[in-house]
């Protein structure tokens, strides 16, 4: 089974089991989370960014054709211009 999710990403799901055979990002076993890419940090001015706010995949169906081997998989295509408030201060909780 095949799942896409908001960030853009693709995992393949072991459908008697659930457990993940493969996915597009890493995800680090000890946290949980994605493991981050150097690119991904945008220090300075302004970056866009793909996926957008709205999410690379969303609510719309999936395909599958088992004699091709695609995946098809309506995408949003939008980018999201992101810049980083030089005074921003991280509260967790707001």
């Amino acid at each position: 089974m095949f799942v896409g999710t908001l960030d853009g990403r693709l995992i393949a799901l072991d459908a008697g089991t659930g457990e993940v055979v493969w996915e597009t990002l890493t995800i680090d076993p000890e946290t949980g989370r994605p493991v981050e890419i150097s690119e991904a940090r945008h220090p300075e001015g302004t970056a866009l960014v793909y996926p957008s706010a709205h999410g690379g995949h969303n609510w719309h169906p999936m395909a599958y054709n088992p004699a091709t081997r695609h995946v098809y998989i309506p995408a949003i295509e939008m980018a999201f211009p992101y810049a980083r408030k030089p005074d921003f201060e991280y509260r967790p909780g707001r």
